[in-house]
Formats: structure tokens, C-alpha cells, sequence
């Protein structure tokens, strides 16, 4: 104990000498218990998150410690990561905008195979490539804590992202995965819906600006027809077209789980929305659908949809913002809403209308 209490001394005096902390981020990391350190965009130096990393392996109050845009790299992923082997309070680490490279990222990964107390680790916009992404698919194998993991904004390709499909089939407690902004396109997007066919856990899947096309959204689709519990998948900005968003007719009319649908800035024209619209008859859990920014979707594809909104009785938000669904349109989806009694939202700004 006695151990324990001048270790601590040592690391907040060596803190107080470098000046870059507050009290209340002293006494967080004294476990004075406070449960929050709040270390964004501080410009934390490699030899501080040493000595944060250290206080770690003692400190046991400490639940969510952000360390988002600062210059952290791998010299200093690794020496948190090696707080995480033995921490067993931290239930957040966030360290979005960062530097941290495949080194890092590995030493990090590592850490999750035996750490059983994390549930949130965001890794947004670093630099993760292959051997990253492979250490991350090793450690949800075995990592049965972790329940959102960010990997949005790297570089992930295809290949990365196939070698997490073996991981998320077996594992049952990630609820999350961001990969959008990553390079997966339609082959990345192919191998996750193989996944996703036999995945019992996750939630929800990001995988927004990634290039994915048609081929890789049908074969979404066709996963989510056998998938029950995925509730959210983002797709927003992709190129997956008239063709790929088609696929989800028949998607939306035999998922009973998922709740958020986003396809904006897909390229989606009337024959898109009109499939997605007959889907949507049949549909009785979707809750969101986002078809805004596709500037092709115009009067037809709105009328299809407005004729879904009479019967469908689930919707409550449903944006067409950025299209062309014009004065017809517009009109015909007033006139839905004077039936429909559950769309609490419908967003058609910015589109074109012909009075």
C-alpha cells in the first residue's frame, strides 16, 4: 500500500513539474475519483504519456481518458498499451486524430487480448494499415470486453478489412465497427457481408466513403436478409447506384431488426428509390432512412416513396434533401403525410421545384 501511495507522489510531481496538467487532472489521476481526463488537443509530449501511462497501471477510478488530436505515435501507443494489460478500470480510450501508425496499432491490439475491462477504443483518423487491422482481427478473436472499436479514417483497404471477417464471426460483444473513410471498396464490402451473415453481435456498422459499389451493396444487402441484430449501416457517400440500392427491396421487406438505413450521396436515382420504396410496404422496423444528396432522384421516385408512407407504419425519419423530386413531389409526399401517422421528420430541402 505504502508502495502504492508514493508511486503515485512520484507521478503527479513529475506532472507538476512539466506544467502541462490541472489539478482536477492531477487528482483523476491520483484516483481521487474522478472518473474523466479530458486531454484533447493539449499537445501532450511522448515523455508526459509515459508518465499518464504509468499512473495507469496503479490507477483503478479512471474510466474515460481522451487524448484526441495531439501528435500521439507509436512510441506512445505502446506505452498506453501496455497500461492496458494491467489497468482494470478504463472503460474508454480515445485517441482520434492522432499519429499512430501499424506499430501502435499492434501494441494497442495486443493489450485487448488480455485487458477485460475496456468497452470503447477510437482510433479515428491515424494511420492503421494492414498489420494494424490484422492485430485488431487477432484481438477481437479473443477480446470478449470491447464494444465499439474506430477504425474510420485510415487505410484500410480490401485486404484489411477481409482479414476482420474471420474475427466478427466469432465474436459475439463488439456492438460497433467504424470503417468508414477507408479504402475497403466493393471486394472490403463483399467480405464483410459474409460476416455479417453469421455475426450475432454487432449493431452497428459505419462504412461510409469507401468507394464501395453496386456488387458490394447487393451483396450487403443480401446479408442483412439473414442477418438479426445489425439496427444501424451506414453507406452514405459509396457509388453503389440505381442497382445497389435496388438490392435493399428486398432486404427491407424480410429484416425485422434493423432500425437506421443511410445511402445519401450514393448516386441513387427514381428506379433506386422506388425499389427501396417497395420495400418499405412491407418493412415494419425501420425507423431512419437517408437518401439524401443523391441528386437524381426525382418526382417518381418521390411519388413511389410517398405511396409507401401510406402504409408503411414504422419510418420516423426520412430524408430527401439534395435531389429533384420537384413541385410533384413535393406534393405527393404532403399528401402522404396527411395519412401517415408515425414520420415525425421529413427533410426535402434543397431540391428542385417547378411551381
Amino acid at each position: 500500500m505504502r508502495k502504492t501511495i508514493t508511486l503515485t507522489v512520484i507521478i503527479a510531481s513529475a506532472l507538476c513539474a512539466f506544467g502541462v496538467l490541472t489539478d482536477e487532472d492531477l487528482a483523476a489521476l491520483r484516483g481521487d475519483g474522478a472518473t474523466e481526463l479530458n486531454l484533447q488537443n493539449r499537445h501532450i509530449t511522448p515523455e508526459e504519456v509515459q508518465i499518464i501511462a504509468n499512473s495507469l497501471k496503479i490507477n483503478s477510478t479512471l474510466e474515460m481518458l481522451d487524448f484526441s488530436y495531439n501528435d500521439i505515435g507509436n512510441e506512445e501507443a505502446t506505452a498506453l498499451a501496455d497500461a492496458l494489460k494491467v489497468n482494470k478500470g478504463l472503460l474508454k480510450l480515445d485517441l482520434r486524430m492522432n499519429k499512430v501508425f501499424d506499430a501502435g496499432a499492434k501494441a494497442l491490439a495486443d493489450a485487448l487480448e488480455v485487458n477485460e475491462t475496456l468497452r470503447n477504443l477510437d482510433l479515428f483518423g491515424n494511420a492503421i494499415m494492414d498489420e494494424g487491422a490484422a492485430a485488431f482481427a487477432k484481438a477481437l478473436v479473443k477480446n470478449q470486453t470491447l464494444c465499439k472499436l474506430d477504425l474510420g479514417g485510415n487505410t484500410i483497404g480490401a485486404l484489411e478489412a477481409t482479414v476482420l471477417v474471420d474475427a466478427l464471426k466469432e465474436n459475439k460483444t463488439l456492438c460497433e465497427l467504424n470503417l468508414s473513410y477507408n479504402k475497403i471498396g466493393g471486394a472490403g464490402a463483399t467480405a464483410l457481408a459474409e460476416a455479417l451473415k453469421v455475426n450475432e453481435g454487432l449493431l452497428k456498422l459505419e462504412l461510409g466513403y469507401n468507394g464501395i459499389d453496386a456488387a458490394g451493396a447487393t451483396e450487403l444487402a443480401g446479408a442483412l436478409r439473414v442477418n438479426g441484430t445489425l439496427c444501424a449501416l451506414d453507406l452514405l457517400c459509396n457509388n453503389i447506384g440505381d442497382a445497389g440500392a435496388a438490392a435493399f427491396e428486398e432486404a427491407l421487406r424480410v429484416n425485422g431488426t434493423l432500425r437506421d438505413l443511410s445511402l445519401g450521396q450514393n448516386w441513387i436515382g427514381d428506379k433506386g428509390a422506388e425499389a427501396i420504396a417497395e420495400g418499405l410496404k412491407a418493412n415494419e422496423t425501420l425507423e431512419k432512412l437517408n437518401l439524401a444528396d443523391n441528386n437524381y432522384i426525382g418526382w417518381s421516385g418521390a411519388e413511389k416513396l410517398a405511396d409507401a408512407l401510406k402504409v408503411n407504419s414504422s419510418l420516423c425519419e426520412l430524408s430527401l434533401s439534395g435531389n429533384e423530386i420537384g413541385y410533384r413531389g413535393e406534393k405527393a409526399l404532403e399528401e402522404a403525410l396527411k395519412v401517415n401517422s408515425t414520420l415525425v421528420r421529413l427533410n426535402y430541402k434543397k431540391n428542385g421545384f417547378s411551381y
